[in-house]
């Protein structure tokens, strides 16, 4: 079953951006500041998730794609990775750690889980205990040997992902063995949080136009099982934008499904 929320990454190249971007601030700002305004936001930590709040299709958010590429050409151009990942509900690692909190049953136990964190420079360097300078800066190594030695693994971007399926307490008990294990790591802390995640799908292909995506269409809200090929929201989003454009006697965006 397709999870209501989306995540999504990418990667811009430095020297397209430079060649490319026509904004007047810097690309990461306004590519921040649309996706904030299209129901996405920022963690502290890389990426950007749509609202809780909000059930986001993939007929929606490849639709905020579309949008996006329309109202900043030069996206296209620089991009380099960009994925979207199905996500469920966040639990959040550091209250848990600091204040035990109760954990809620997830809707969907059969879904892996996703870690973030955020540690705090000055604090770790603190919090390290090693008569070593500079000795803090191997912690990454060592949560990274730990959490695969756990079932997780390193994904492109950061944070770690469990192999298989894993319940939330399950992944919770990793996470307490690792603060026992590391006490600089509550201690340093800035954020951190453990997501049910489902399928991950390049978006990439898509942006570049070298490929369609078929996109699953979600079964609480159409009731059909078998795909929809870019569905009816993009479609009719298409048709609107393209309409508009007429009317201010602009160029409507290009129809990357059509391009190949």
């Amino acid at each position: 079953m397709e999870l209501d929320r989306k995540a999504f990454h990418f990667d811009l190249d430095n020297e397209s951006v430079k060649r490319f971007y026509t904004g007047k601030r810097n690309a990461w700002s306004d590519i921040q500041d649309f996706l904030e305004s299209h129901s996405f936001e920022k963690p502290q930590y890389s990426g950007y998730e749509s609202a809780e709040n909000i059930v986001m299709s993939y007929q929606r958010a490849y639709g905020t794609i579309d949008e996006m590429m329309y109202k900043f050409p030069w996206f296209q151009k620089c991009v380099k990775a960009a994925t979207f990942t199905e996500i469920g509900e966040s639990y959040d690692v550091k209250e848990f750690l600091e204040n035990g909190m109760q954990l809620s049953l997830p809707l969907r136990p059969d879904t892996r889980k996703e870690l973030h964190f955020d540690l705090g420079m000055a604090a770790l360097s603190e919090n390290y205990g090693s008569i070593r300078p500079n000795a803090w800066r191997g912690a990454w190594t060592l949560i990274r040997i730990f959490m695969e030695r756990n079932g997780f693994v390193h994904t492109q971007f950061s944070g770690y992902e469990s192999k298989t399926v894993m319940a939330i307490d399950r992944a919770m008990a990793v996470m307490e063995e690792l603060q026992q294990r590391y006490p600089w790591f509550k201690d340093s802390l800035l954020a951190a949080s453990l997501t049910e995640v489902g399928e991950r799908h390049d978006a990439l292909s898509y942006i570049k136009g070298s490929s369609g995506i078929i996109v699953p269409v979600p079964t609480h809200s159409l009731g059909l099982e078998e795909p929809d090929f870019f569905g009816s929201e993009i479609g009719d989003m298409k048709s609107a934008t393209a309409e508009l454009s007429k009317r201010n006697g602009s160029e409507p965006p290009k129809d990357l499904n059509k391009a190949h």
